[in-house]
């Protein structure tokens, strides 16, 4: 995926919130930016949130994503080669 692409605008994602501050909180996915395999072979991918940099990325289980953004990331992979 080329920079600027995004593959998951709008699709948003609640974070379990860690404090009362935290609460309400919504997490809009930006782009999916890479996929590996855990150890139990299980695809994980890893997500840019909106306004957050890579510092904020983070991986998440396929389960947890939209069939959408994830077969749009692997359409887009397979064009890349």
């Amino acid at each position: 995926m080329s920079k600027g692409e995004k593959s998951g605008e709008g699709v948003k994602h609640t974070a379990v919130p860690e404090n009362d501050a935290e609460i309400d909180q919504e997490y809009v996915i930006d782009k999916i930016v890479g996929e590996s395999i855990d150890k139990d072979g299980a695809a994980l991918f890893k997500i840019r949130w909106f306004n957050y940099g890579p510092g904020g990325d983070i991986w998440e289980p396929e389960s947890a994503l939209p069939m959408a953004l994830v077969a749009r990331f692997r359409r887009r992979a397979a064009r890349r080669g």
